[in-house]
Order: C-alpha cells, then structure tokens, then sequence
C-alpha cells in the first residue's frame, strides 16, 4: 500500500502528546479524528486502540510511528519524545525507570490549559506521578465529574473526537456513539500549598532533567525517583493499615483499601487512585529526600514510622515487606527505627533545649571544657572534636532541625557542619547516651552573658587594624617569631583562644598548611600562661592628636 503525506504539514508544540498532535494535524487537514486512525492503521496494519497501541500509550508499535512517519513527515525520533517512550526508551517501565508506577489507560487534565490552548494535551498528563499542573500550580483531573469515568479511558476510539471535551462512551458505537460532553475548560481550578507545588516542580525536573539534588549532591534521576517510590509505597501503605491517622491522605487511603465494596489497590503497581491524596504523600516524599542531610531526614520519617503494625519479625520486616527497600530509604528507616543509633535524633528529642542564646555557643567549645569531657573519647583531632562539640549543643537551640541549621547560627560553613559529624560519628569511643549526656554537661557550663559572635567580629577588627594594638602585644607576650608571622600567628591565636572561633578558617589563615599550623601550634607553646588577649582597642591617633 502507497502512503502519501497529509497535504498540510504541522509541527508538534513543545512537549505535547502525539494524540492530541494528531487529532489537530486532522483537523487543519479537513478530516475526522476517526478517519485519522484508520489512515494510521490501514498504513501499519495495526489496529489503533487506546489500550494498546494508541501512539501516546507505553512502547507503541514500531510499526504505528513508521506509519505516522510517513503521513506526518516527521522523524521517528520526534515522534517517540511524543509518547511516552521518552521516559521510557527501552521499553520498560517500573522501579528504577523515570516511570517507577506503570501508566495507566486514561490521562490527566488541567482546566486552565485546556482554556488557553485547546488543542494542545502535555505528554506530562500521561505520565503516573504527574499531580499538579507545572505552569499553572492547581491540582490535575483524573475523573470526569458528569461520567464519573477517568479521562480517555475507553478502548475506542483510539484519537479522540474532540480535545475540548470529555468524550468518554456512554452507549452505542461507531457513528451512532453516544459520549460525555463535558467541556474540559469548565472543570474547578483546585489550588494546592506551596509545599506540594514545589515538591511537583522537583519530580518535573527529575523526570526531565540529567542531574537532581539531593543531600546537597548530584544524584541520578532514576535513583531519586525510586527513593520517591520507595517511600510513597511505604507512608500509603502506613495509611492503608491505619497507622498514620494524623496525616490528611489517610482517610482517602484507608477507605480505598478498606472500605466495603470497594476494590483493593496494588500500591505497589499504580499510585493512588485520588490525585489530592496522591499529591500529599509525594509532597511528603519529596520533604523527606529534601533535608539537607540523611540524619534530619531520618528524624523526618520517624514521625511516619511511630505506630508501624505489629510485626513478629520486627518492624523493619514490616517495612521490607511493604515497600521497595532502596540503599538510601534502608539507611533512613534504619536511622528512624533505631534513632539510639544517631546522634542528631538523641540531641533533638532527649535533651531539652540548651539554656543560653545562640551567641553563647561558640564554635569551637573551650579548650578546658573539652579536656574535661571529651579527652580522648572521639577519636579525632582536638580541634575537630572541639567544633562537632560545639554544634551538638548548637543543636540544642530552638529552630535547630539538622546539622547544616547549626553551622549556620554559629557561622560555619555548612558543607563544614555536615561533613564534621559524619567523620566524628564512626570513630567515637563512647556511646552515644554518653555522648549526649557530656554535651548536657558541656552546656551547663557556658555562660549566658559570653557573646561569641562579637568576639568574632572584635578580632575581624583586630585584623584590619594590627598598627593599634600588635607592637604593645609582641613586646608583652610574643617576643618569638618574625613580624611577618607575627600578626597571622597574633590574630588566630586571638581566634580560637578569645573568640573560639573554628580554628584555620579565617582569611589569613588560607594559605596556611600542615607544616604552618604546625608551627603555630609551637609559637602558642612560648607564649606563656600570662597572656592576655585584647579585649579593647585603643583610640586610633591623627594629626591633631596631642600627648601629654
């Protein structure tokens, strides 16, 4: 059989399906959706139906894009970004693909794009995890409020007849069919929070994008999106057996999975059937894999894993046996079954907040307090256990959710903040019930009235101006060294002795190595017990100054 091209070409619009793509192209072409299909199927000898081989339905027949190839002009590749193997281009779909949930017949439908572009249907409505509409932030329709039938869910015809309208069968076929006119514009705009519109944006962007962030490092899409996985089967799941009845998903969930005459869902297969309640547990999802670091994630989810049902095996059977277990969620539902295990879970819920105000935390804890409590037991440089010290009682402040919010108040990096931690964790030679009863200690013992950051502004100063104070300095306590290591060695020793200050993070300090710090550390051994830092400037003098 000879295919001719249509005789009016028409290029796709950015990101639409190849359906509704055709259905415009028969429309500028003066022809039926219908008699666009048998074109199509005539020319594949494929017969076209929704459920299995309408072009935007997974892994179409070869054959349908070589056809549309023909008729349309446009390259296969185009035509296949069009459907859904653009998500998909090997043909499968499940955990560990841009399609985790396998896609279901029918697709979404937001009212505002339908009013301002009508004939243009995203190839993102088909996708499972899709709730919110990316250019508009309202919820998506899934079911037809006049039929009560999920959009585009009969099996013919495969092209719908009209793209503005719900067209779902009501009786009849063929020329005498008998379908839902509900016009799609018409539908309730449904807003949603700001949280599950940014969590939307963040499954947009992993579906389409080659990088997503999470923890703060480059991760692949398809990982990301099986955490996400991972962890919505495991909170609806919680929701279907009624552990989690403060969450406002539950009662959809529960009902679907409980309720009489009504048909038990396969979690594991499709997401949620109701698209609010969908959005909610992926918004939640998408909150735990957001934290700025696996410990305050683990806390997160800990608030979901509080009355997991009984299990003779123990809850993380129950867990296993309920969800997808990735590396990444094993490694948070261990934090969050066992929080005795973690220090940031010990700090936030067993030690009530810390009595001083942030600026009474230094960053670096005393030398004296820390040969007190902690000599020898963390396996680490002084220094290094002096810092993490100082952010576990920094931890203790209100507000105070993760690492990363700790060496932001004390005014460390927070690459720093988190980074410390992990290394100190591992190599501690205490437990961590005694390690979080030290840190009681250690803050019992600061003082209220100490302020920290102006300690650390005061030396920035003495930075800037060592002709006021450095030659009366030098001459009292610090007669060893050359006076082009004289100040550096001046300035950061009145860091980490006056100001603790986190040691060797200052600018005149960066160019310091091993071997510099080194022989810091034995310039502060000549210095003496007398030594005194300078609390106060003294007036700065000019021309007119006079003396006496």
């Amino acid at each position: 059989m000879t295919i001719r091209p249509l005789p009016v070409a028409l290029d796709p619009r950015p990101g639409q399906d190849i359906d509704s793509y055709l259905v415009t192209l028969a429309a500028v072409n003066g022809i039926a959706s219908r008699d666009m299909t048998h074109l199509v199927s005539d020319a594949a000898s494929v017969t076209l139906r929704n459920t299995r081989s309408s072009p935007t339905r997974h892994a179409p027949d070869p054959a349908i894009m070589s056809a549309i190839n023909l008729l349309t002009g446009q390259p296969e590749p185009r035509l296949r970004a069009m459907s859904l193997l653009r998500y998909a281009p090997s043909s499968q779909v499940g955990p560990g693909t841009l399609l985790p949930w396998k896609p279901r017949v029918g697709c979404h439908i937001c009212p505002r794009c339908i009013a301002e572009q009508p004939t243009v249907r995203p190839l993102w409505w088909h996708v499972p995890h899709a709730t919110i509409c990316p250019w508009h932030h309202c919820l998506l329709h899934q079911t037809c409020p006049h039929c009560h039938q999920r959009f585009r869910i009969n099996t013919t015809p495969a092209l719908p007849d009209d793209l503005q309208r719900c067209d779902n069968r009501y009786s009849g076929s063929g020329t005498t069919v008998v379908t839902c006119d509900q016009p799609l514009a018409d539908l309730t705009v449904m807003s949603v929070s700001d949280d599950e519109i940014r969590a939307a944006a963040t499954l947009f962007d992993a579906t389409h994008a080659e990088k997503i962030i999470m923890w703060g490092q480059p991760t692949r899409p398809h990982d990301y999106l099986l955490n996400v996985y991972s962890l919505t089967v495991l909170l609806t799941h919680l929701a279907a057996a009624g552990a989690a009845e403060d969450r406002p998903w539950t009662p959809a969930v529960h009902q679907q999975q409980n309720g009489r005459g009504t048909a038990r869902q396969r979690l594991s297969q499709s997401p949620l059937h109701d698209v609010a309640a969908r959005s909610r547990v992926l918004t939640e999802s998408v909150g735990i894999l957001d934290h700025a670091e696996p410990d305050s994630a683990a806390d997160y989810l800990a608030a979901h894993l509080h009355r997991i049902p009984s299990d003779k095996a123990g809850p993380l059977a129950w867990i296993a046996g309920h969800t997808h277990l990735t590396k990444t969620t094993s490694r948070l539902t261990i934090k969050a079954i066992a929080p005795k295990r973690t220090v940031s879970f010990q700090l936030a819920t067993l030690l009530p907040p810390i009595s001083v105000p942030a600026h009474a935390v230094p960053q670096c804890i005393p030398q004296h307090l820390y040969e007190q409590y902690f000599a020898d037991t963390l396996g680490v440089l002084d220094t290094t256990g002096r810092v993490f010290v100082a952010l576990c009682c920094a931890r203790r402040l209100p507000g105070v959710r993760s690492w990363e919010d700790a060496g932001l108040i004390l005014g460390i990096d927070a690459a720093s903040a988190v980074r410390i931690p992990m290394n100190v964790s591992p190599r501690m030679h205490i437990s961590t019930t005694e390690l979080v009863n030290r840190v009681a200690a250690v803050g019992n013992h600061l003082d209220a009235t100490t302020n920290y950051r102006r300690r650390e502004a005061h030396v920035t100063t003495l930075h800037e101006t060592p002709e006021l104070w450095y030659p009366r300095w030098q001459k009292r306590f610090a007669r060893h060294g050359t006076p082009r290591t004289g100040i550096a060695n001046a300035c950061e020793w009145h860091w980490q002795y006056y100001a603790c200050g986190k040691p060797y993070a200052q600018p005149w300090t960066h160019s310091w190595d091993s071997q510099r710090c080194y022989r810091f550390h034995l310039w502060c051994r000549t210095l003496g017990k007398q030594v005194r830092p300078v609390i106060k400037l003294p007036p700065q003098r000019t021309d007119s100054t006079t003396t006496t």
